[in-house]
């Protein structure tokens, strides 16, 4: 574990960071629009779901760490996919090309869920490989 709590934040709020502006700048290239009436509103409500995924990461997905090449494809599938049914229900529009939003997604997010697993990987493993080496060069941890 890691020894500091606030560092434990670190890998959720970097994430939220990066996929808010990803958002951003997708909705901006013009990929999606946030049915929102305002820019600050869109933010939020972005960042706080990204906010929200980021508190899943470490609970329901470590199975994944390990597996960036997985995690890309799920991404890359789950991501745009769960946009369009925000679609569906009236959240965001695609606007004249479903399909252009749809592929901007599908990058962002088979960049985005391995690079943020491999950070999570990193935070919430390192301790573990220190102690390992420090057992096998005669050391007490």
């Amino acid at each position: 574990m890691v020894s500091r709590p606030g560092a434990r934040s670190l890998p959720v709020v970097a994430g939220t960071v990066f996929g808010a502006s990803a958002d951003a700048l997708g909705a901006g290239l013009g990929c999606f629009h946030a049915l929102t009436p305002s820019k600050l509103q869109f933010l939020l409500t972005f960042a706080a779901l990204w906010l929200n995924f980021g508190t899943t990461i470490r609970p329901s997905l470590r199975w994944m760490w390990r597996r960036p090449a997985l995690a890309a494809v799920l991404g890359a599938v789950a991501g745009p996919l769960a946009y369009l049914v925000a679609a569906r229900i009236g959240a965001i529009d695609f606007g004249e090309s479903t399909w252009k939003g749809l592929g901007w997604l599908a990058v962002q997010y088979g960049a985005a869920i391995p690079l943020w697993l491999l950070a999570f990987r990193r935070l919430f493993s390192a301790p573990d490989a220190a102690a390992h080496r420090s057992s096998a060069s005669g050391a007490t941890p």
